[in-house]
This record gives C-alpha cells, sequence and structure tokens, in this order.
C-alpha cells in the first residue's frame, strides 16, 4: 500500500538497503500492512 511503501521508503533512506528491503517489504506486505504496523522497520 501506499502508506507501507512511504513507510518503508524512509527507512530504506536511512538504511540504505533500498533494494533488498522494499523488495522484501513488497514481497512480504504488498498492501502496506505489515509495514504500517511496524514503521520504520
Amino acid at each position: 500500500g501506499e502508506k507501507g511503501k512511504l513507510g518503508s521508503f524512509y527507512a530504506l533512506r536511512q538504511t540504505g538497503e533500498k533494494s533488498k528491503f522494499q523488495a522484501l517489504s513488497d514481497f512480504i506486505a504488498p498492501e502496506g500492512t505489515v509495514q504500517d504496523y511496524v514503521g520504520g522497520f
């Protein structure tokens, strides 16, 4: 989802692990539910 992608986008900017974690978050939570819940993970 958009919120999940936004949350992961900011988190990934901080970690520098954009491609790996973006792919992982999209695979695990394509609707953003998990990312919305965990916030900055």
